[in-house]
């Protein structure tokens, strides 16, 4: 993974996008946007409620939000997204498969480097 995140904590947070008030907030809210290098909610989120309905998930009351407060400060302009729930799950699910392949694939690389390095040192 290219940045801070663990594989763990990127696969918990595409799971908590899935499951109404699933979220990492104690509200239930999902953050959407985090810090890139950390993925750390005490730098601040952009978070989401997650609503699932009959064939639809919805992200609406937008806002900035971190875990040590209590609420959100909701953004000025009113704002709701829809997705139809099987192209929605459907692309969690695929997210969460190509990381753990990246991972893997990494995890093999940097395992292949060390063997070829100590192949070299005659380990």
């Amino acid at each position: 993974m290219v940045s801070g995140w663990s594989l763990d904590a990127a696969l918990s947070w595409l799971e908590s996008l899935r499951h109404q008030g699933g979220g990492e907030f104690p509200d239930g809210r999902a953050a959407v946007l985090v810090c890139e290098v950390c993925g750390d909610l005490e730098c601040g989120a952009l978070s989401v409620r997650v609503t699932r309905g009959a064939g639809t998930v919805r992200w609406s009351d937008f806002g900035w939000q971190v875990p040590r407060t209590d609420g959100y400060d909701s953004l000025e302009v009113p704002l709701s997204l829809e997705f139809a729930v099987e192209a929605y799950d459907g692309l969690l699910t695929s997210l969460a498969q190509r990381l753990a392949a990246g991972a893997t694939t990494q995890t093999s690389r940097r395992r292949g480097r060390g063997e070829a390095f100590e192949s070299r040192l005659n380990i």
